[in-house]
């Protein structure tokens, strides 16, 4: 018993009890979702560091656009994923990570299949997005 407390010190001690803390307060709730991507406009990259803009409407509805040009369609919350689905059928769920104070990391919920299966990041247009390398106001 003696030993598993010191174990336990050692641990909050050496800040690994802190990081792994912090990491799974960044994955972000459906409710956190919903009030940071409600209403807003949002730049973004991909893995590959191609662009994308999306509007995530009050009412459900997106307006995305990437290289390969503008689509619209839906967005959702399922099961705390952050779900994104477009009128000629692609789309995914993402879980979603606040970085920081602007700026959001997406990786594809378990079991999607997507043409997006790589990780994306992006901000928010109405502010400076505080990504490394930081992302201007569009």
């Amino acid at each position: 018993m003696l030993r598993a407390k010191l174990l336990l010190v050692a641990i909050v001690v050496s800040g690994v009890w802190p990081a792994l803390a912090k990491a799974e307060q960044a994955r972000m709730s459906s409710e956190d979702i919903k009030t940071t991507f409600s209403g807003g406009a949002f730049d973004g990259v991909y893995a590959d560091n191609s662009p994308w803009k999306e509007t995530y409407n009050s009412n459900g509805s997106i307006i995305y656009s990437d290289r390969f040009g503008p689509r619209k369609g839906e967005w959702s919350i399922r099961n705390g994923s952050f779900c994104t689905y477009y009128t000629d059928g692609s789309g995914a769920c993402w879980y979603v990570e606040r970085v920081s104070e602007n700026c959001f990391r997406f990786y594809v919920s378990a079991g999607q299949n997507s043409d997006r299966a790589a990780t994306a990041t992006g901000w928010a247009t109405a502010r400076p997005g505080t990504c490394m390398p930081p992302r201007p106001v569009s």
